[in-house]
């Protein structure tokens, strides 16, 4: 997908808030907050939040991110960035510094409301998207 894609795809949500994580198959802290991400989308969904997943893998990897996402029962649309270089990235998070996982909160008109690189906790996720979420 390209990043008009993506963000067209989170134009048409129509969300609230929309929690944008870019990983890869290959990134262990990644794959270790995924299970969170999924379990905050769960837990925050009625009250507007939506999770969109984009990869970064390279296509010699994308078998392994498709298998990553089956384990994980991912059941709803992700997006993988293909054969275009990584940098596309930029294209939605001006601010990115090649770290990943790297994570937007994307709130109304597609405006990033936070944003952050590396890893986090459960607990850091949810304190950053409900400050994002109340009065929603």
């Amino acid at each position: 997908a390209t990043a008009q894609d993506i963000l067209e795809h989170i134009r048409a949500l129509n969300s609230p808030l929309v929690l944008v994580n870019f990983w890869a198959s290959w990134c262990g802290p990644c794959k270790e907050e995924f299970p969170n991400l999924l379990s905050l989308r769960a837990k925050l969904a009625a009250k507007g939040l939506q999770v969109v997943f984009v990869s970064i893998d390279e296509p010699r990897d994308l078998q392994a991110a498709e298998e990553f996402l089956r384990a994980n029962q991912v059941d709803f649309q992700t997006f993988y960035k293909g054969t275009q270089d990584v940098q596309f990235v930029s294209q939605i998070y001006p601010k990115w510094e090649g770290v990943v996982p790297a994570t937007i909160l994307i709130g109304p008109q597609l405006k990033i409301v936070d944003a952050w690189e590396g890893d986090a906790t459960v607990a850091e996720f949810e304190k950053r998207v409900m400050r994002h979420l109340r009065g929603t």
